[in-house]
């Protein structure tokens, strides 16, 4: 078989051959592999497999949890669901905690798998904590329906027993929820996990305060996605002095950044420096702390932040150093995030290779993940990149594919502004003023991210006019609020 090239050994020099030793063989094609292993009787690869399983336990006592994912793949093929469950969990759990997201996805399904051939409720236990892990990596990779599902088994075999446990999956169903705007259903899921904690009691364990205020936190975020201000401050006001007695850094960093994003929210989107030293602040309690995913989450909102404050750099190295972690991670959720608003940076400093850039790779990520309100960006963006390079035509179909998609969200996200300036600018290179008026109103419709009051001002000017017939001085303002519009970054 070497004569005919079919093995190889350690005498043939190649990188695949390097490792072995005397005496080793390996197949030069898997396709070979393949036939070679097809042709055994299945009792014979059984056998195989358990001999070769059972070698590696004898030999390398001290590398089981580093060799679990090969000896999860032994066992599972020969049919010995204990030792499978108990190796493939280890190897999903090894690789869950270096961010190997697609390889813990699938050594969670393998071990799930076992347990469900098996049918046998010893392996209730595995079942809970395999599923829930599963869920958990299935959130971060933006596989939310499916993540559910986990979450879902989970609390079935979780039954009446433990309340805490009841109260997590809870939330974490309802934050899967909130990742896609489902605000009702994430309002929901969160009355329910208070509901399975109930009131503290002088003896309440240390978990189970850790849950209350994580609920209290994310309780929290979704006021601030919703907008709800006032809601916010006043569960922010009951919930800091249990948070800074009993939450950990995280928490704390958690609970500073959801304060400076309702800042922000209540600045309309012009936050003052107090509002950005509070991000920074949050970004410094994360440091240290071994949740990589929220860290670049509070680098991404000080980035974010940073934006609206005017620090187009700043926000630029913010989102960047954000993007980096989460990418580490695998949380395309929040990728997604960052390229979105690293690129709106880099269009307010007037970086058209940059901005297109991170326009083209969050079309395709935000895409991917079903994330309307991001792939309007993108073309958005995308539009101002054809319009600075006189692609009328592409900027506006890409414009007008932009609206139509955040008109057509049951909760309109309100960045009209990016796409309707380069509509605006068209339209006043063609000298059509009265298409030009039609699309500066849509920058005064309700709930819009609000542009700055001179700017504003200028276009209610031009709109005003037009509509009391004042139509050659209202052409000539809107052109003057064009200028101004890009003198403050806005075109």
């Amino acid at each position: 078989m070497q004569r005919r090239e079919f093995i190889q050994s350690r005498e043939q020099q190649a990188s695949e051959t390097a490792g072995l030793e005397e005496g080793e063989y390996i197949f030069k094609h898997a396709i070979t592999h393949d036939v070679a292993y097809n042709s055994m009787l299945f009792a014979r690869r059984k056998e195989l497999h358990q001999l070769a399983a059972e070698a590696i336990e004898a030999l390398f006592p001290g590398r089981l949890d580093e060799l679990s994912a090969t000896l999860g793949y032994h066992y599972e093929r020969t049919e010995a669901a204990e030792r499978a469950i108990f190796y493939l969990g280890r190897a999903a759990e090894r690789a869950k905690a270096t961010f190997a997201n697609a390889e813990a996805i699938g050594f969670y399904e393998s071990a799930i798998r076992q347990i469900t051939r098996t049918g046998d409720r010893q392996f209730r236990g595995s079942g809970l904590r395999l599923n829930e892990g599963l869920g958990d990596v299935l959130t971060l990779v933006g596989r939310h329906e499916e993540a559910r599902d986990a979450f879902g088994r989970t609390q079935v075999l979780t039954g009446n027993a433990d309340p805490i446990s009841r109260s997590r999956l809870h939330r974490k169903i309802g934050f899967s929820h909130s990742l896609q705007r489902h605000f009702a259903e994430t309002a929901r899921e969160f009355d329910l996990a208070d509901q399975e904690l109930g009131e503290p009691g002088e003896a309440s364990a240390p978990d189970w305060w850790e849950e209350k205020v994580q609920i209290q936190l994310e309780r929290m975020h979704l006021f601030y996605w919703q907008g709800m201000v006032n809601e916010l401050r006043e569960l922010a006001d009951k919930s800091w002095a249990v948070i800074a007695e009993r939450g950990a850094a995280m928490q704390r960093a958690k609970f500073l950044k959801t304060m400076a994003l309702s800042m922000l929210m209540e600045s309309r989107f012009r936050p003052s420096q107090e509002c950005v030293e509070l991000a920074e602040r949050a970004v410094a309690e994360c440091e240290g702390a071994n949740d990589l995913s929220e860290a670049g989450y509070t680098n991404f909102v000080l980035g974010f932040i940073e934006l609206w404050h005017g620090d187009f750099d700043d926000a630029v190295k913010q989102c960047g150093k954000a993007l980096t972690m989460l990418e580490r991670v695998g949380d395309l959720v929040l990728q997604s995030r960052c390229l979105t608003y690293r690129a709106v940076a880099f269009r307010r400093r007037g970086d058209v290779a940059r901005c297109r850039t991170d326009a083209e790779k969050t079309c395709e990520l935000a895409t991917k993940l079903g994330m309307v309100e991001y792939i309007a960006m993108a073309k958005a963006n995308l539009a101002w990149v054809a319009w600075r390079q006189e692609n009328y035509a592409e900027t506006e179909k890409l414009a007008t594919e932009a609206l139509a998609l955040w008109h057509g969200m049951d909760d309109p996200y309100g960045f009209d502004w990016m796409a309707l300036w380069p509509l605006i600018a068209i339209a006043l290179h063609r000298q059509d003023s009265s298409a030009a008026i039609g699309f500066a109103r849509g920058l005064l419709a309700e709930n819009q991210h609000p542009l700055p009051e001179t700017l504003l001002n200028a276009i209610r000017k031009a709109c005003d006019g037009w509509q009391n017939g004042a139509q050659e001085s209202a052409a000539a303002d809107l052109v003057s609020a064009m200028c101004l519009a890009r003198e403050l970054s806005y075109l």
